[in-house]
């Protein structure tokens, strides 16, 4: 199995790139461009003519008629669609891209703007406006590219073609291989567009002004296919040179004809049997060829060429051998007295991570869980427990352990005082009786609210069913602090309360203030959606017969679902 530049490719990619090397020397695939602004106009002509479609559909990127900038993302998405489309059937795509120089409109011209080399270089350095205009126009296309990836189609992707000519603005430069490592990093390491085939596009070096291939190859080890363009008019030959120098610097690696303008006899496969595929630039189909020769490559009673139709892409499974990387941040969002609630930060993995484990005291497996939460249950109370995570994939690959996170669990308290459900009705918590928020001596400043989640949702971590309805209600204020007063015996307690996000469009944060002082060291209630924390205990001396708590807003509303008042641990 071959496997492409790009470490992370796709399966899919990688399966299309095999059998590229799978037919090369027996079969060669059919193909033809379509203009950007009818993406399946001679793909159509194809299928018209002979019954079936050609194995590859060309697309286009690059506007070059002044378009808009609504019309370039209208008409790029109708390529995108028209890609999808035609892998979904059972085709393979290439897509172009013809540029224009940056800084300047949408037109032809400027594709074929005459450059410098210091032009050239300039475009090329990071902090000008050239390049951070390049790197604009990498990331619009790269919107498009992107769905291409998330719809799982590969891309036999050919920037900045015919490199060793003129004739447009990236052509013949010195430095020409720092422009395709600029859109290698950009479209690769920060987009992730693992579904490229990079296709490394030169020129039939047919006249003294063109440069041979190696002038402007990049390597072998930055493309994963090498091209060809073959324009020859009237009785200019199909020399053998150009095959066979495009073979000789490829190493091994597949070779196609990425666009031609005068078909060559199907004669030509025997002196030159390892074109993968070629491509009929657009409206030469007619222009150029006459229908003997559109024949001789694309009737499908040929045995060597293969349409659409006739594509089999079989599946190479990809060696698994990339461990995912280590969880990070693991900490305790809630503890109890026989039990803490873990999360962290998810790992990534080139295949994909399909559990974490989770470990008590080092060696002690507490369970697995898909998401990137657990609740250790059965632990002792005031003992400190020692935990670790890994991320696992598939194929076995384990990542490293996170950090150790020591956590103490909650100390066995024999003064339970009042258990509160602010929002909701009364219940029996940890075989206590708490009281519904109404039926509680409270005075609530004016700001004051009440909610229910209606349907009420399911708390992340899970939780037993009387949790899940105190923390399914809550008291609140709209975008500012309230305070709470409960009457209480003068003495020395401990305070907990619960808190559950159940909107992602304001989330809020808050420090809470007990009898006058915070006792907070940084805000709480930051939390996912649907996601819920129980935090304390807070200690507080009570002396006038009056708990006073303030909610202090930091950001949204903030909300609290229930409080739990203890007297002095034991």
């Amino acid at each position: 199995m071959m496997l492409p530049i790009n470490a992370k490719a796709s399966q899919k990619t990688v399966d299309v790139l095999n059998y590229l090397y799978a037919i090369s020397g027996s079969k060669t695939l059919t193909g033809i461009h379509n203009w950007l602004e009818d993406p399946s106009g001679y793909v159509n002509e194809i299928n018209k003519l002979y019954g079936d479609y050609p194995g590859v559909a060309g697309y286009e990127m690059g506007p070059i008629s002044g378009q808009t900038a609504a019309q370039v993302t209208s008409q790029r998405q109708n390529v995108t669609n028209a890609a999808k489309k035609y892998v979904q059937s059972g085709g393979i795509v290439t897509v172009m891209w013809h540029q224009n120089y940056p800084l300047t409109t949408y037109t032809w011209s400027n594709v074929q703007r005459s450059t410098t080399d210091a032009e050239f270089n300039h475009v090329c350095t990071p902090g000008t406006a050239e390049y951070n205009w390049l790197i604009s126009e990498y990331d619009k296309v790269a919107v498009f590219l992107k769905q291409l990836r998330d719809a799982n189609v590969p891309v036999l992707w050919r920037p900045y073609h015919e490199m060793n000519g003129g004739w447009f603005w990236w052509g013949k430069k010195q430095n020409f291989k720092l422009l395709w490592d600029i859109m290698y990093d950009r479209f690769t390491n920060f987009h992730g567009l693992n579904n490229l085939l990079w296709v490394w596009n030169a020129n039939a070096p047919k006249s003294s002004d063109i440069n041979p291939y190696l002038t402007h190859f990049v390597g072998t080890s930055k493309c994963d296919i090498l091209g060809t363009d073959l324009y020859m008019y009237g009785s200019e030959p199909f020399k053998q040179e150009y095959y066979d120098g495009l073979v000789a610097i490829s190493g091994g690696k597949p070779v196609a004809i990425a666009e031609i303008g005068q078909l060559f006899p199907s004669s030509t496969f025997a002196k030159q049997p390892k074109w993968a595929w070629f491509m009929e630039w657009a409206n030469y189909l007619y222009d150029y060829n006459t229908s003997a020769q559109r024949y001789a490559l694309y009737s499908t009673s040929l045995e060597r060429m293969l349409s659409r139709s006739k594509i089999n892409i079989p599946t190479t499974p990809i060696p698994d051998t990339q461990v995912p990387t280590m969880p990070l941040n693991l900490a305790a969002s809630s503890k109890t007295m026989t039990s803490v609630t873990l999360t962290w930060m998810a790992s990534t993995d080139n295949i994909g991570v399909t559990g974490y484990e989770v470990y008590v005291n080092n060696t002690n497996l507490a369970g697995t869980t898909t998401t990137t939460s657990f609740t250790v249950t059965g632990l002792t109370a005031n003992t400190a427990y020692r935990f670790l995570v890994k991320a696992k994939d598939a194929a076995g690959n384990n990542s490293a352990f996170t950090p150790p996170l020591t956590v103490t669990t909650d100390a066995i308290y024999t003064g339970f005082v009042r258990g509160i459900n602010f929002g909701g009705a009364s219940v029996t918590m940890d075989e206590q009786a708490w009281l519904a928020g109404d039926n509680v001596l409270f005075t609530y400043s004016s700001n004051t609210k009440t909610y229910v989640n209606s349907p009420a949702i399911t708390p992340v971590p899970a939780v037993d069913s009387v949790s899940s309805v105190i923390l399914n209600s809550k008291i609140y204020a709209s975008e500012s602090s309230f305070t709470v007063a409960q009457a209480l015996s003068n003495g020395n307690y401990q305070v907990y309360v619960w808190s559950l996000e159940s909107s992602q469009t304001n989330p809020s944060a808050f420090d809470l203030v007990l009898e006058g002082s915070q006792v907070t060291t940084a805000p709480i209630g930051i939390l996912a959606l649907n996601s819920w924390a129980k935090y304390g205990p807070y200690g507080v001396t009570v002396k006038a017969g009056v708990l006073n708590m303030e909610v202090r807003r930091v950001i949204g509303d903030p909300s609290l679902a229930g409080m739990a008042i203890y007297t002095a641990a034991v």
